[in-house]
């Protein structure tokens, strides 16, 4: 996960050496996220228009996902 500004996610989905990108984020960015991936093949993974996005995790195995993190829940 990294987080930043445009200048920051320009240059990670523009490096060759990284071969997928998730995004999470607004319609209008994720348009120019697949844009970019889809010029040199990338592999993405968009999730856009939401208002409140959340990450979960499986390992380790006792952990739980927050109250609310399933599909269609709020959070």
């Amino acid at each position: 996960m990294v987080a930043g500004g445009g200048d920051v996610g320009a240059a990670i989905v523009a490096d060759e050496r990284i071969d997928g990108v998730a995004f999470t984020g607004s319609v209008s960015t994720g348009k120019m996220v697949a844009a970019a991936c889809a010029e040199r093949v990338a592999r993405m993974n968009l999730e856009m228009g939401g208002t409140r996005s959340s990450c979960a995790r499986t390992w380790p195995p006792t952990l739980r996902s927050p109250r609310g993190a399933g599909p269609g829940q709020p959070t």
